[in-house]
Order: C-alpha cells, then sequence, then structure tokens
C-alpha cells in the first residue's frame, strides 16, 4: 500500500475555517492524511485545535517552523491567507518540497507573482490558485462550447456586480482597503479581492485557447474611492485584451443594493450569461434560452477544488488553475493601478453623494449608475 500523501494548512481562521472543513470532508481515504495546521490563535480554536491533535495532526504556531520540521515530507501546503502572506508563505512551502494551493489572487504584484512561477520551476511543484470556479467541470464546458464557435466568436464580454460592504469589512483586519501591509504589496479592491473571481473567469473565458486566459493589452475607464480607504471600491473599466475583445467590469462595493456577479459573454449569435451561485444560461439573439449549464452553489466549489488539487498529487496532472493561468490576473490589477488614477466619487457624483450621511453609508442607485455607460448597455439589459 502507498504511503498517505501528507498536507499542511496554514491557519484554521476566517476563510481557512471553511477550508478545513471541506478539507476534511475531501479527504474521504487513507490516500491523503492532513499532517500539520498553523494555528497562530489557540485559545480561540482550542475546540479546534483538540480535534485536530486527536487525529495525529501536529499543531504549531509558526508556519516556518512546521516548514521547517517537515522539510521534505510535505506533499502539499495549503495556504488560505491574507495576501501579502501569499509570495513568503507560497516561496518558504515551495523552498520545503511541498506543492502549494494559494488563495487568490497568486501574490501582491505581478514581480511577486513571477517570483512564485520561477520558485515552483525550479522545484518541479505545481502551484495552484484557489480561484475556485475553475476547478469544476461547467466552466471547462462552457469553456470548450465557446472555443467551439458555436455561436460566433466573443465580441464583448460584461462584468457586474454590487456587494454592499461597511466599515467592519475594512477595518476587520490590517489590510482591507490598502495599497500595502508590512511593506508588501496588497492592492485589496474588489477587483482584487471579493470580485477577483468573476475578473479571472472573464479572462479566462475570453482567452483564444483552452488552458489560457486572455493576455490584457490596454485598459481604460475609472476606478473611484467613495469610503475613507487607501484604495478603490468602485470602478468602470474596459481592459482590451490581445485579440481585441473588450472585457467592460463595473463592479462596487459601495451600493445599497446586493446584486449578484453576473458575465455576460456576447458572440456573434446571442449572448451567454453567467451568474453567481446560479446558472449560466446561452440566449439566442430573440433571447430564447438556447442552452443552460447549472452552476454548484456554496462550499461545493471549494469542496471540488481541494478534490482536484489533491488529485494532482497523484496523477501528476497539472492543476486546473495554475500559477501561470492565474498571472492574467495580477497584471490586469497591476496594469489599472499603473494606468488609472484613483477619483473621489464624490467629485464625479455628487448628487448621489448629497445622499449620504456619513463616510461609510452606502449609495442607492450606484450600480445602475456605472451600467449606464454605453459599454455596460448589454450587461444591463441582461438583468432585465
Amino acid at each position: 500500500m502507498s504511503q498517505a500523501k501528507t498536507i499542511a494548512l496554514i491557519g484554521v481562521s476566517s476563510y481557512a475555517r471553511m477550508i478545513l472543513r471541506c478539507l476534511r470532508r475531501a479527504i474521504t481515504s487513507g490516500d491523503y492524511k492532513l499532517a500539520a495546521v498553523v494555528v497562530i490563535n489557540p485559545v480561540e480554536e482550542a475546540e479546534t485545535c483538540r480535534e485536530l491533535e486527536a487525529t495525529g495532526c501536529r499543531i504549531y504556531g509558526d508556519y516556518r517552523t512546521m516548514l521547517r520540521e517537515w522539510s521534505g515530507r510535505l506533499d502539499l501546503c495549503i495556504v488560505p491567507t491574507s495576501i501579502h502572506w501569499h509570495k513568503p508563505m507560497t516561496l518558504d512551502a515551495l523552498a520545503a518540497g511541498a506543492n502549494v494551493l494559494v488563495e487568490k489572487p497568486l501574490a501582491g504584484s505581478v514581480a511577486e507573482g513571477r517570483a512564485i512561477l520561477d520558485a515552483a520551476h525550479a522545484a518541479g511543484k505545481f502551484v495552484a490558485v484557489g480561484f475556485q470556479d475553475m476547478y469544476g467541470p461547467v466552466v471547462w464546458e462552457l469553456k470548450d462550447w465557446l472555443l467551439s464557435g458555436q455561436a460566433g466568436p466573443i465580441e464583448s464580454v460584461h462584468v457586474t456586480g454590487s456587494w454592499p460592504r461597511h466599515h467592519d469589512y475594512y477595518t476587520r483586519n490590517d489590510w482591507a482597503g490598502r495599497l500595502q501591509c508590512g511593506g508588501r504589496p496588497v492592492y485589496d479592491s474588489p477587483l482584487n479581492n471579493a470580485f477577483a473571481h468573476f475578473v479571472n473567469l472573464a479572462l479566462f473565458l475570453s482567452g483564444s485557447e483552452r488552458h489560457e486566459a486572455a493576455e490584457i493589452q490596454n485598459v481604460s475607464g475609472n476606478l473611484w474611492r467613495f469610503y475613507p480607504i487607501e484604495t478603490f471600491d468602485t470602478a468602470r473599466v474596459c481592459c482590451r485584451s490581445r485579440e481585441g475583445v473588450p472585457i467592460h467590469i463595473a463592479l462596487t462595493h459601495v451600493d445599497v443594493e446586493s446584486v449578484a456577479p453576473r458575465i455576460v459573454v456576447r458572440l456573434r449569435d446571442g449572448e451567454v450569461a453567467w451568474t453567481h451561485d446560479q446558472d449560466a444560461v446561452f440566449r439566442g439573439l430573440e433571447g430564447q434560452v438556447l442552452h443552460r449549464w447549472a452552476i454548484p452553489t456554496g462550499e461545493v466549489k471549494q469542496e471540488t477544488m481541494l478534490r482536484e488539487v489533491l488529485s494532482s498529487l497523484t496523477t501528476g496532472l497539472a492543476p486546473r488553475c495554475p500559477a501561470a493561468l492565474a498571472m492574467r490576473h495580477l497584471e490586469v490589477i497591476a496594469q489599472l493601478h499603473a494606468q488609472l488614477p484613483i477619483r473621489e466619487g464624490a467629485e464625479t457624483f455628487p448628487e448621489l453623494e448629497a445622499l449620504r450621511s456619513g463616510p461609510w453609508e452606502s449609495i442607492p442607485g450606484l450600480l445602475p449608475r456605472l451600467e449606464e455607460s454605453p459599454s455596460m448597455a448589454v450587461a444591463a439589459i441582461s438583468h432585465k
């Protein structure tokens, strides 16, 4: 009988709590073993620590100590941590001989992402990125369908969504709403954090090859800051791919209303509308539904991601969202910050700003205003 693949997890709180829960469900046989876990808050996580130790899992207070003790004996290290820790933790895990699953985005900057790519290549290990939608079959079925050309070439892509966030969101840690933390890049924003999954999906679906995401040649538009933060909380931008496909993005954390993220792929013969946690629907030019794909909801996506990454340990196949693919998302974030200034929202939308009674107050009707741009018209139609 072959020896079980050993897994390490850095963190068990916040988002990492869900990863631990899904990982326990994903490990359904003796082929895999959660051998080591980092817990920096053992008092708050006393019960979790007891449960893990009962299974023979070692608990550590520092990830470096864990990697040093397990160097050469780990098959996978999972890094569901803050953005500014992605690069150092991933590099240290690779140096310890482990493959890595790191939370999205891949890193805090393009330079950090390239450092990870180089280190993974040198170590002969893979780095998978936690864009969980990428690991299920639906997105690959849709990508193959788009590449088949059955509905003609892609003419444009539109990403829209509103997830209200307030003072408690931006003060929950030391990096939310920041460009840097501890001297390392973060570039936190709707496009690099909460909505990063959908920006990455739009890039992937626009890619001209099955395993590639679109490479963006130029960006235009506006980044706005309504809340008292360092980075931006609202954006309406256009990213044009090397093939000339425009990807229009309108996303905000400031609108009062929550609107599920949507990706609309406009084609010669109709459009595909992907709605988060609902479905993807292809409609013809007359609005008739011609095809529908069901989208998994809840923690199914994270559990599928973990199963797929664990499978890569035994099959030797590349993970479905490797670091090289996720680099396209990082490149977009870098271009936006390099080429577009962050503007004060109150200066562009004074009539909406007047509706607010305080700096952390949400604004009714902000997303529809972003969608008023002619370039966003197809996405607005798809909301009806």
